[in-house]
Parts: C-alpha cells; structure tokens; sequence
C-alpha cells in the first residue's frame, strides 16, 4: 500500500510556505493577501464608515436638537458636508489613504503612483463619490418647497428620481469594479486611483499598482463603463416608468376619486409643515385579529406633521388650522367611508343585475377609533435624523354610520 503523506503543502504555489510550515519546523505563518481589495471588503468598510456617520450624527440630533432645527433646511447639508470632509481626509495623505472603515478591513487608496493621493484629488474623489446623495438631497427640498395641497401629483416626483440615480450610482460603480481587473470603479479610473490592500507585501503592492497604471485596454474600459451607464440609465428609466404609472393613474381615474384625493391634500395640508406620515396605527380590527385592542378608547391612527425650523407651542395653540387639524383628518377618513360604503354598494347592485355573486365587503376596523395629529420639530443631518414632538391633538372618530373600511384610506 503506498504510503500517505500527511504534511504534505496543500497547495504548491512559488513563494508559499507549506500548510505544515517549513522543513527545518518553522510554523507557518498566515496566508499572503493578494494586494487587490475585494469588492465585499470595500463595501465592508464603506459600511463601516456609513455606520459611523450615522452614529455620529444620531448623537447630535439627540443631544441638541435644537441648535440643528435652528438651521433649518440648510441642517441636511451641513451634515453632507461633514461627510465630504471626512471622506477627503480619510482618502488624502494625513490618513495615508485610509478611512476607518478601511482600517478596519485593512484597505487604503493609493495613488498610481504608489503613495497615497494628494489632497486635492482624494477631495475629487470624495465629490464625486457624494454627488449623487447631494442630488438626492436637493430633489427631496425641491420636491417639499414645490409641494402644493390644490394640486393632485405624484409625491416626491424628483426624491424618488434622486434616489434612483444614487442608488444606481453606486450599484453602477460596483459593477465596473467587478469588471476591472485591478477592481478599479469608475471614480477610482477618473481620479488615478486604485484601492490596495495594506497587509499584503510592499513589493507585491508596487507591482499591483505598476499594473493598474499601465492597463489601458480600451475594450475591457468600454465593457466597464456599459456597465456603469447600463445600470444608472436603466433604474431611472425604472423609476420614470414607475412615476408615469402613478400620474396615469391620477389622470385617468374617476372624477369622484380624485375629488377623494384632493379632500385628502386639503384635510391633511398644515401650512409649513410637510406633508404628514403615518408613525402609528393601532386602529383594531373587526376580524379578531386587532393591532392593539379593540376598545376604541386605548386604540389610536397617528399622523406626524414635520417642520424644518423651531416650534413654539403656545404659538402653535393660537393658529386655527393646527387645532382643527385632527378635526380636519377625521372628517375626511368619515366623508371617505361613507364614499366608499356608496361605492361598495354600487358594486353589490351591478353583480345582482348581471347575476353574478355578490362580493362579500368584509369591515375591517373598528367603529370606534381615535386619530392624534403630531407636530414636530425635524432635526435632519442627512445621516440620521430626529423628530421633536412639541404638541398633539386627539379625536375620536365615529365609522358606525358608515359600514365599510378605513383600512384603505389610512395608507
């Protein structure tokens, strides 16, 4: 029987020290990392510093809200802007080419010349890596200041081009990475820069970058950017498909529908405040299966309405449209019900003259519920945010004369 070698190298590759170390008993040592970061690293440490932002940011709004309210709009910005110089910093030469989610899955970018980037493109670099959430930005104010609660249109329009390009912006880039044989992105290619790992050996990270400053195949850069522009052209072309859908659908509905939409524009409208968002919903059920309880009394629907600068709330008591804004809300979830207890029952008519089954109209909330209308103050620094509530109204809605859902209508 031929005899079994059991330290035998598991791999015999030029330079490696074998599995069962040296012959004259040396152990061995950890495995060489090739000098190419991994796409799964960077996005590794990209989380990492996104992550941290957060954090960093979260605390602010936590602790001192109101000194970012008092910036009002211009709050989001000033956190985008902290983000800028942290990613330049962290790409320039005080870093060595490191931000610490680099340090910690031990990547840096290098210049193709070998040391790390001069300040002023590693600040390139950070521009262009952030461009797209800056667009992003800019579309969800444009969207907010354009707002209008006379006109019926799809909300947010151009947040959600924003987001799709963002998105796709960095997608696109991962994807040209992926392509490139040093793992270089599109800004990486623009800026003459290549990520590197920082515990593989120096010579074979001169070597790497030697490389990549001398690949200049023009095939394999076109494959790359069909990557990047394919995915940025595509997502939007996505999302204006989406938008188009929804405008054809406010266009194309029945008058008395888009009546319903636009009482809901004017009935939640509060003049300086954004558009409000549904936080709470414990409405009960009327199929066994409650949210929270089916007495009305403890159950409750909460809508938040948002304002990018301070509130003062004995103010807020004096305005008529805060105070009869919960009033407001709930007449419009009543006058809806009823609307859609018509349709409903239009609906049950026309299946018995064609003969056809009657469609069972199963309620699903309670008669009973009460509605809170929050108004907050909105702490933004891009990378978190914080809503301060300063005052809240109740009502209890009243649906038993109705016969028919709300379900539908608090989306």
């Amino acid at each position: 029987m031929k005899e079994i070698q059991l330290n035998k190298a598991l791999y015999n590759e030029k330079g490696a020290r074998p599995a069962g170390g040296a012959k004259d008993g040396t152990p061995a040592g950890p495995p060489v990392r090739e000098p190419r970061g991994s796409l799964f690293a960077r996005l590794g440490a990209l989380l990492v510093d996104l992550l941290l932002l957060h954090g960093a940011a979260m605390v602010v709004v936590k602790l001192t809200p109101s000194a970012v309210v008092k910036l009002g709009p211009p709050s989001a910005w000033v956190g985008l802007l902290v983000g800028l110089i942290y990613f330049a910093v962290g790409y320039g030469p005080s870093t060595g080419g490191r931000t610490l989610g680099k340090m910690v899955v031990r990547l840096r970018v290098a210049d193709l010349t070998g040391p790390p980037m001069p300040a002023s493109r590693a600040a390139l670099r950070a521009v262009l890596f952030l461009a797209p959430a800056a667009m992003y930005l800019a579309a969800t104010q444009i969207d907010e200041f354009q707002f209008r609660p006379d006109a019926l249109a799809v909300f947010p329009f151009y947040g959600l081009l924003g987001l799709a390009f963002m998105i796709s912006w960095i997608l696109g880039n991962a994807l040209f990475a992926m392509a490139d044989p040093h793992g270089r992105s599109w800004i990486d290619r623009f800026c003459g820069a290549v990520i590197v790992t920082t515990d593989a050996p120096v010579e074979a990270q001169g070597t790497f970058v030697r490389s990549a400053r001398e690949d200049a195949d023009p095939v394999r850069l076109r494959k790359s950017r069909m990557y990047l522009g394919g995915t940025v052209i595509t997502l939007l072309i996505l999302a204006g498909f989406w938008l188009h859908l929804n405008k054809k659908m406010l266009t194309e509905s029945p008058e008395r529908m888009r009546e319903v939409w636009m009482a809901r524009n004017t009935a939640f409208h509060v003049a300086g405040f954004l558009p409000p968002y549904k936080i709470q919903d414990e409405a009960p059920r009327r199929d066994g299966k409650a949210t929270s309880s089916n007495d009305g009394q403890t159950s409750v629907v909460v809508y938040q309405y948002y304002a990018r600068h301070g509130l003062d709330a004995a103010e807020l008591k004096t305005r008529e449209d805060v105070n009869n804004a919960v009033d407001r809300v709930a007449g419009w979830f009543t006058d809806t019900s009823k609307f859609l207890a018509e349709e409903q029952g239009r609906e049950a008519e026309k299946a018995r003259a064609e003969g056809k089954p009657v469609p069972a109209f199963q309620p699903l909330t309670s008669e009973k519920f009460r509605i809170r209308t929050s108004f907050a103050e909105y702490a933004d620094l891009f990378w978190a945010s914080n809503a301060h509530e300063v005052l809240s109204l109740e009502r209890m809605v009243d649906l038993s004369d109705t016969g028919t859902t709300t379900a539908a209508l608090a989306e």
